[in-house]
């Protein structure tokens, strides 16, 4: 019998997404959301970046999370591989994603669907291998850019201005220039992608 999507995280071993949405605050309002498509990164995706989900605000984390979902629409595999590759859909945080088939595998982003088609009470879940990022000036986790033997709080701001985060690990996107700084020093630019 399938489950909401919080308890369907859990029921599913998706410890670290559980534990992201109930930081998020946004456990029983995706349960209460009508037809929905959640693309869950799997375990070894938070994994992959480290301690750094922590560090994010409630509505940062939120709004990542958010780049996870299609409202308002159940896509099952068969429903996403019908819909022509590539394929655009906007999610709840607004901005869309592009889900492409290649060599068999579908694909969100550059996110690759692990396992499709798990039921919830109101929609599917679909486990993909890695956190899809959102474009424009919000970042993406990557952890350790700088190494210095001491350790240091770093600050990472987009050129040119907007978003601001003080985090132990680089928020960074693909095509965006970062400046990384310590208290009142730069540390230099980092082009990523």
């Amino acid at each position: 019998m399938p489950a909401t999507p919080a308890q369907t995280a859990i029921n599913t071993g998706l410890t670290s997404l559980a534990g992201a949405l109930t930081q998020a605050g946004l456990a029983d309002g995706i349960n209460g959301l009508s037809d929905v498509t959640i693309f869950a990164p799997s375990n070894d995706a938070f994994e992959a970046i480290g301690s750094a989900v922590g560090t994010l605000s409630s509505q940062t984390l939120a709004s990542i999370l958010a780049y996870h979902v299609l409202s308002n629409q159940v896509r099952f595999s068969a429903d996403l591989i019908a819909a022509g590759s590539p394929a655009t859909f906007v999610t709840a945080q607004g901005s869309s994603i592009t889900l492409r088939r290649e060599n068999g595998q579908l694909f969100v982003n550059s996110a690759r669907v692990l396992i499709p088609d798990i039921p919830t009470t109101n929609g599917v879940v679909h486990v993909i291998d890695k956190l899809v990022y959102i474009p424009g000036p919000n970042y993406v986790l990557s952890a350790n850019v700088l190494q210095r033997p001491e350790p240091i709080q770093y600050h990472c701001s987009a050129q040119p201005g907007g978003h601001y985060a003080s985090t132990g690990f680089l928020w960074s996107h693909f095509g965006h220039r970062l400046t990384v700084h310590s208290r009142d020093r730069s540390y230099g630019h980092i082009r990523t992608g």
